[in-house]
């Protein structure tokens, strides 16, 4: 190809290439292919206003683009960028463009005017700008949806934050591809009902290596076990999870006094018969969705028994009234506690876990980096206090005494109180009995656990914090 630039050698080597594997879309707003005798593909760098091309011939693959750094002759990210896009589609490049001026470049460019580009942007997952923006949405006519048939939902709603997510994850750009499939196939074939949570974006996101090997099983059509401690973020990567994929999600809790008939059917009384009804869990195994089922350990073995026919090879869910179908699109995402005071839960059978891909979950960030994130507190001495509580209180939990106070959600609340309040002692009483000890039942105990907290006090130097009558009542001493 005869060019009226200068070309020189190549010199990127592969490092380059694979430093910028998921900055592709921060570069690049749009990628345009043409293909015949040879391949050509244009390029749209942000911030620059001239197109950047490959031209692939045997032997021969040729990256140009011009900007301020090609103008001096120095070597630029959008190099890189290009010869990463050049081996997306198998190319190796070989040479690019050198220094040249704005009017040789233009020169260039003009040599491509005659071709008819096609859109290749999606393969980058670069999509449309204002996809998200909800005032640039068409209004269109409603379409009535007949019985059984699913109302579409937009799959491109929140999508450029969640590639930033997946980006910010290191999520690889296949991986990334196999995941927007899934997204638009559940968007397109799962509606959500009244007993569904609709999908959106949590306050902090899942953040660690967890959340990557839970998608490519789940692109496996694994169904999820999560397995570790409160606060390892269980309930967090699930909701990721929902939020990336585009899931609603029903929420159930698990009971010991759920029974294999209860969990997939309701009695019902219905024209003058005694019948059923199926359970909010059934439809959603029928219609499609994510089943989030928190405490599954809480169930008995005969329970969980009746879903073992979902998981296998013939996905089918058995009920009073009959086998339902597992849709293609319903994701089980089980989580169990494990670890002291988990009282009443019961071990899971070989046969159910066997079912499921099991992933087990440990702590990816300190207590009090998490109470930060969660809640927006900063306050070192707010936080230290938080973490002093927690720590005096774990040696009764130790001894199996006032377990009830063993709470994250609790500490989270407690830091949010300091947050929205302020950190003093008016606000330490309120925050430590309102949203831990309180939580304690048993009066003994619940005495246990003030007293714990009173020597937290007096370690960090700090006002007394007060007696009660009731404690009074059990230790007249004090």
């Amino acid at each position: 190809m005869t060019t009226p630039i200068k070309l020189q050698q190549a010199t990127i080597s592969s490092a380059a290439i694979q430093a910028v594997e998921n900055k592709i879309r921060s570069y690049v707003s749009s990628v345009e292919t043409y293909l015949a005798s040879c391949f050509y593909a244009r390029i749209k760098l942000k911030g620059v206003e001239e197109y950047a091309y490959i031209y692939a011939k045997d032997p021969d693959v040729i990256i140009a683009h011009y900007c301020e750094s090609s103008t001096k002759g120095v070597q630029c990210t959008h190099n890189a960028i290009l010869a990463c896009i050049a081996k997306q589609y198998g190319y190796e490049v070989t040479a690019s463009s050198g220094k040249c001026t704005l009017k040789k470049y233009q020169e260039f460019e003009a040599i491509f005017a005659p071709i008819l580009w096609n859109d290749d942007s999606e393969k980058f997952l670069i999509f449309n700008a204002g996809a998200d923006d909800e005032e640039n949405e068409i209004d269109e006519a409603p379409t009535t949806i007949k019985a059984g048939e699913v109302e579409p939902r937009d799959w491109r709603k929140g999508w450029n934050e969640i590639q930033d997510y997946l980006d910010k994850q290191e999520i690889e750009i296949g991986l990334q591809n196999k995941i927007l499939d899934l997204r638009q196939a559940i968007s397109a074939n799962v509606g959500l009902n009244s007993n569904m949570i609709a999908q959106k974006k949590p306050q902090t996101p899942y953040d660690g290596s967890m959340f990557e090997e839970a998608i490519t099983h789940i692109l496996l059509g694994e169904h999820l076990l999560l397995i570790g401690d409160a606060g390892t973020g269980k309930d967090t990567l699930i909701n990721t999870i929902s939020w990336v994929l585009n899931y609603p999600v029903l929420l159930q809790v698990g009971s010991k006094d759920e029974t294999k008939e209860s969990i997939v059917a309701e009695p019902a009384f219905i024209n003058n018969e005694s019948t059923y009804t199926l359970s909010q869990l059934a439809t959603t195994v029928r219609d499609g969705g994510l089943i989030n089922f928190a405490e599954i350990n809480f169930l008995q073995g005969s329970t969980t028994s009746v879903l073992h026919p979902l998981f296998d090879e013939n996905k089918v869910l058995p009920t009073p009234i009959g086998g339902i179908d597992g849709n293609q699109f319903v994701l089980f995402c089980a989580s169990m506690n494990v670890g002291e005071g988990y009282a009443g839960v019961q071990r899971l059978n070989k046969a159910f876990k066997d079912r499921f891909a099991v992933l087990r979950l440990q702590k990816t960030m300190s207590f009090k980096e998490s109470l930060t994130i969660k809640t927006g507190l900063v306050d070192s001495a707010a936080l230290e206090f938080l973490e002093a509580i927690k720590n005096g209180l774990n040696e009764l939990f130790v001894e199996s005494i006032a377990t009830a106070a063993d709470t994250v959600r609790g500490y989270i609340k407690a830091a949010n109180y300091f947050f929205n309040y302020g950190y003093n002692q008016n606000t330490r009483v309120r925050a430590i009995e309102s949203y831990v000890i309180n939580r304690v039942e048993e009066p003994e105990e619940y005495c246990q656990a003030r007293e714990a907290v009173r020597d937290v006090f007096d370690d960090l130097k700090l006002p007394q914090f007060p007696i009660t009558d009731e404690e009074r009542l059990y230790n007249p001493s004090l």
